[in-house]
């Protein structure tokens, strides 16, 4: 991303929302290294946060459209 300070700020920005419900979005031509530029912000800023929990989703038989939730 040489010469793109202004797409290099927005996954930056992007990748620092703290919130549920964000997501990033990259477009341009094909080819053009979209996929590995925020590939590689992302796996660094994963590198510095804790590891998630694990979670376990159990069917719920009564309202299947709520699953049971357990981490």
């Amino acid at each position: 991303m040489v010469g793109q300070p202004r797409a290099i700020d927005a996954v930056q920005f992007g990748i620092g929302i703290r919130r549920e419900g964000y997501h990033l979005f990259a477009m341009g031509p094909t080819g053009v290294g979209k996929y590995t530029i925020v590939r590689r912000f992302l796996d660094k800023r994963a590198a510095a946060e804790e590891v998630p929990s694990d979670w376990c989703y159990v069917h719920n038989f009564q309202q299947a459209h709520k699953p049971h939730a357990g981490g």
